[in-house]
Order: structure tokens, then C-alpha cells, then sequence
């Protein structure tokens, strides 16, 4: 696998730029840019994204040079939040997306996923009128024996969701609108099940805006390789509560174990 540095490189190449074009473009010394991809001298954040700006590097390209040189491919959280778009407008925000993304409501519903989503979970195409909650798949076996750091994941789930359901929902005495999603949770997997009852219990609700919470998932792919999440929650609408949920792969290596097992699902 190149190095972050020869990305950088190629990634030059592929524009035809020169690097004196590039420094004309970005304010860089040409003999900065030409230590950096030599790998000779390391830049600050500040000048890598200057010059991945000015190349117009991609997401999966600026988050492999990003991650490679040792910077958080976290995206810049305002950047991330587009608020009040509809969500007939918001779903086709899923499909730029080069990463699993999901669009979610405050009752934890999946309202749509996109296409890298549904290969990478192996999930069925969301119906109208009839989607699944988030809460559900976590005491499915298939999905959750290959979430590496699953309480800690589940932990943000139930807290996100007592966020925007501020009423006092029991498992035991759910209310009229709960009991649904409660017997769909104890459908799972029984030790899930159990486990999740417990976190349940114990866990309050988020305080402060959940727009902007990043947090940390490790997955397994199927040939026990891993791949490191870093999952970003952004609001599109405050009013209605509908939230986008990326899944962005944390660093090179996780970046291209994704790549690969998309490309195995094509074929």
C-alpha cells in the first residue's frame, strides 16, 4: 500500500500539476512540497489540507493522505451539519457519500441507507413506510458479533435515543408506542438481548446537542480484518429530528480494507 506521501504524489500527477504550479496555487515552497512527498519533512495539518484543497483530492483520497500522516480524518463538524433540508431532500445527501451512510430520526429509525450501507452491512433495501430502527439491529447476531467495540457503540444508541424520546420508557412496562420497537429489541439474540437490558438501565440520556458527537466504531470484516469507524451524527433538521450517521473509515488502512470488500460484493 503507498505511503501517505506518495498519494500526495500521485495525486499531483494525476492533475498535472507541476509542483511549482501547486506552490503558486497554495503559498507553499516548492521545496516544501517536494520534502513532503519525499517524505523528508512532515507538514502541519494546516498545509496538508491547504494542498488537498488545491489538488481537489476526493473524500476516500483525503481521508488515506489525512490518516496516513498521522492527522484524525474526523470531518470538520460544520462543515458537517446542513440544517433544516427536508427529508425528501436530505436522502440524496446519502448517495455523495463515498462511505456507509444513514439517515435517522429521532426515534432511532432508519429512514434511508445508501448503497455502500446496504453492501457493507449486507442489509435488504429500506422499504417505505415500514423501516427498521437502529436499536433493533444491535441484538442481531450477524451484525452485532462483527461490532468489535459493541457496548461502547450501543452506549451512544441508547443514550441518542433517550435524547430525543425525553420521556421515561421502561422494557419492562413499555408504553403503547414503545412496545413495538421493545419486542422487535427482544427478538434478537438472547445474551444481546440481556446485555442491552442492562445498558438500558443503566445509561441516561445524552445532555447537550447530539448533532456533532463523533464516536468510534471497530468493525471485522470477514476475513478478520478491521476496519476503525470514526461516526459522525450531523442534523438536517432540527425541527423534525432527522439526522445523517456516517460511518467514515478512521485511517488508510481501514479505507482500503472497505474498498476491498466492497469490490469482492461486485463481483
Amino acid at each position: 500500500m503507498a505511503t501517505w506521501n506518495e498519494e500526495l504524489r500521485r495525486l499531483r500527477r494525476g492533475r498535472n500539476r507541476s509542483a511549482a504550479e501547486l506552490s503558486s496555487a497554495c503559498g507553499l515552497s516548492q521545496g516544501s512540497i517536494r520534502s513532503y512527498e519525499l517524505g523528508r519533512r512532515h507538514p502541519t495539518r494546516e498545509h496538508l489540507s491547504r494542498l488537498l484543497d488545491c489538488l481537489e483530492a476526493d473524500a476516500p483520497t483525503r481521508i488515506a493522505i489525512l490518516a496516513g500522516a498521522g492527522f484524525s480524518a474526523t470531518p470538520d463538524r460544520e462543515k458537517n451539519v446542513e440544517q433544516s433540508v427536508s427529508e425528501t431532500d436530505a436522502i440524496p445527501l446519502l448517495g455523495r457519500r463515498p462511505w456507509p451512510a444513514f439517515l435517522v430520526n429521532h426515534r432511532a429509525d432508519v429512514v434511508a441507507v445508501n448503497q455502500v450501507a446496504e453492501r457493507f452491512l449486507e442489509l435488504q433495501p429500506t422499504r417505505p413506510g415500514r423501516p427498521p430502527n437502529v436499536l433493533t439491529w444491535v441484538t442481531r447476531r450477524a451484525l452485532a458479533t462483527r461490532c468489535v467495540n459493541w457496548d461502547a457503540t450501543v452506549t451512544v444508541m441508547i443514550r441518542g435515543f433517550k435524547a430525543g424520546n425525553p420521556q421515561l420508557e421502561s422494557l419492562d412496562a413499555p408504553s403503547a408506542s414503545f412496545a413495538p420497537l421493545v419486542d422487535a429489541v427482544c427478538a434478537g439474540d438472547p445474551v444481546l438481548v440481556a446485555r442491552f437490558s442492562e445498558l438500558w438501565e443503566a445509561l441516561p440520556a445524552w445532555r447537550g446537542p447530539f448533532a456533532g458527537v463523533v464516536f468510534e466504531t471497530m468493525w471485522r470484516a470477514k476475513r478478520g480484518e478491521r476496519i476503525r469507524f470514526n461516526c459522525a451524527i450531523s442534523c438536517v433538521n432540527a425541527e423534525s429530528g432527522l439526522y445523517l450517521h456516517d460511518w467514515i473509515p478512521a485511517d488508510s488502512a481501514s479505507f482500503r480494507v472497505l474498498e476491498k470488500q466492497l469490490a469482492a460484493r461486485t463481483r
